[in-house]
């Protein structure tokens, strides 16, 4: 059990590779691309608070919930940036206004935020996923160099792998389903490898992040 416990700190502490990145990239990343940077560091921040709970409280959900949202959030102000809503700016709002009122719907109406709850989660990951798709259909049709070269090709596919195995899991969490603790112990090791997995992507993309243009006055 204590093993099972290090593997899963070391992988979940695999996004430290992207942050550290991002820390040195920062300035030379274009503004557009700078929640992605955000995101990074929230979740390694998440990571080390979820241990730091879990020592003291036995327990990482207020954290954790507090954290999807944020996520959710920051993730949808990237896809703006992208020009996700270009054509629709109030679908940007309403996306914004739908996931809050979702995330209090679950942790302060319907649940306690002191519980882990899967609702959102899953509700929150098909609206990424369904951001991620869009992008990347974009990027198929407007992309003319190699397609697993450009940075947010690979974000997205992350995203898409991660969240759309996120909400499988959450929905066997969500409907209490009875199945076997081994079935949800595999199913949640496939997580670990898919978080490990997705991280790396995601440093790999932050080293492909183009720099900011820097424009001159002409003499």
């Amino acid at each position: 059990m204590q093993y099972d416990h290090l593997v899963l700190v070391i992988f979940s502490y695999s996004i430290l590779l992207a942050a550290v990145i991002g820390y040195f990239r920062y300035s030379k990343i274009p503004a557009g691309d700078r929640p992605f940077l955000f995101l990074i560091w929230i979740g390694l921040i998440n990571e080390i608070v979820s241990e730091m709970t879990t020592a003291v409280f036995k327990n990482t959900a207020f954290n954790s919930n507090i954290y999807v949202l944020i996520e959710s959030l920051l993730y949808c102000q990237l896809f703006l940036n992208w020009g996700s809503f270009k054509r629709n700016l109030n679908l940007f709002w309403a996306t914004i206004v739908f996931l809050v009122v979702t995330w209090i719907y679950d942790n302060l109406f319907a649940h306690s935020i002191a519980h882990i709850n899967s609702f959102f989660r899953i509700v929150s990951s098909f609206v990424l996923v369904f951001l991620a798709i869009d992008q990347v259909n974009k990027l198929i049709t407007e992309e003319r160099g190699r397609l697993f070269r450009n940075y947010r090709f690979l974000i997205c596919l992350g995203m898409i792998l991660f969240f759309t195995y996120r909400a499988y899991v959450e929905v066997f969490y969500w409907q209490d389903l009875h199945v076997s603790i081994l079935f949800y112990r595999n199913i949640y090791n496939i997580m670990i490898f898919m978080n490990l997995f997705v991280n790396l992507m995601y440093a790999l993309a932050i080293l492909w992040i183009p720099t900011r243009q820097r424009f001159t006055l002409p003499s």
